[in-house]
């Protein structure tokens, strides 16, 4: 089970890596004016994979900052960052980030607060992958919760729609 879940996982990274290069391509055809003599400009694009970006229980205890608040930003400082170096920071969003009104959960269902999101995307990421084992763990109104709670902070998610 666990080496289906590898191969499927990483076919989604190569999949996202691939439709970035294609996107790309796709946009500088159309943004080259014609009739211009082009010269030979090398462009670099970097991106930055990180895996599972999970929050379990005692993850969003040690984070708690009272009752109904948290702060997950002391989780990234060591990698803040290399993460932001990169044109593009994609990580794998293993939890939901549902709201509090699903209680807060761990393993084996997640719900991760909503500062969990604020710190990922503090700590430079730009793509969440949120297709995987845990993106119904709070039902078709989670993923469409997190999905929205992405949308807000101006993050992009690929995998779910």
């Amino acid at each position: 089970m666990l080496d289906l879940f590898f191969k499927v996982n990483m076919k989604n990274l190569f999949i996202v890596f691939l439709s970035a290069i294609l996107f790309f391509v796709f946009i500088s055809k159309f943004n080259s004016p014609k009739n211009v003599k082009e010269e030979k400009v090398i462009k670099e694009i970097s991106f930055s994979f990180v895996g599972d970006l999970m929050c379990h229980s005692p993850i969003y205890e040690s984070s708690r900052i009272q009752n109904d608040s948290f702060d997950f930003n002391p989780i990234f400082n060591e990698i803040k960052n290399d993460l932001s170096k990169a044109d593009f920071t994609i990580g794998n969003l293993e939890t939901v980030i549902a709201g509090d009104k699903f209680i807060y959960s761990g393993y084996p269902n997640f719900n991760s607060p909503i500062e969990f999101l604020d710190a990922i995307k503090n700590a430079g990421f730009d793509i969440l992958i949120t297709c995987n084992n845990h993106s119904l763990d709070k039902g078709t109104r989670g993923l469409i919760n997190t999905i929205n709670n992405i949308n807000k902070l101006r993050l992009k998610n690929i995998g779910t729609n």
